[in-house]
Order: structure tokens, then C-alpha cells, then sequence
């Protein structure tokens, strides 16, 4: 469980864990001297990670929209090494559906 968290949850976490305490402490350093806290929205880290995130978005959209998938029926078959050369994987031609393997 510790390696899944700290291979996994700590580098995607660790960004906007620092993120959010440097925007504590700046509204505290600011506060002390005077003056209004910035405001989390108004900074450009905000609107640079909301673009971040629809643009990511966006592209895995167009990706699944865009990219040929085998149809149901066809399997997949992975690239192989044979002889030394890497084969393409790709999907198989459709197969009947027997009674047998028909879903339920």
C-alpha cells in the first residue's frame, strides 16, 4: 500500500498540495502587511491548470472519437517479436457468434 502511494498518489497529489500552501502562506504574508489575500481564482495558476486540465480532456475525447477500434466480435492481437522483427498487432476478422459465447 505504500509503494501504490508513493509511486502513484504523492506525484499526483504533491503539485497542488504546494500549490495550495503557497497560496496560504502568501495570503497570510499579505494579510500581516496590510493588504488583501489574493484570491485563489485570480492568480494565473489557477486559469494555467483549468486550461491544463480541459485540454486533457479535450484530447482524450478526440482520441476516442478519432481512433479506429475493432468492432465486437474481434479480438485484439498484440505486436509479437518474431525472427527478430517486431510483427504489428492489430484486431482479428469478425467471428460469428455462436449460442455458446453469446452474451447474456
Amino acid at each position: 500500500m505504500l509503494r501504490l502511494i508513493l509511486s502513484t498518489a504523492l506525484p499526483l497529489l504533491a503539485p497542488a498540495l504546494f500549490f495550495m500552501a503557497w497560496v496560504w502562506l502568501r495570503g497570510r504574508y499579505v494579510t500581516r502587511h496590510g493588504g488583501q489575500a489574493p484570491s485563489v481564482e485570480t492568480t494565473t495558476w489557477f486559469w494555467l491548470a483549468a486550461a491544463g486540465l480541459l485540454l486533457a480532456a479535450l484530447v482524450l475525447g478526440v482520441t476516442a472519437l478519432l481512433e479506429p477500434g475493432g468492432t465486437p466480435g474481434q479480438e485484439y492481437r498484440p505486436p509479437v517479436v518474431v525472427d527478430g522483427k517486431i510483427v504489428p498487432g492489430g484486431f482479428t476478422p469478425d467471428r460469428p457468434v455462436s449460442g455458446g459465447d453469446a452474451p447474456k
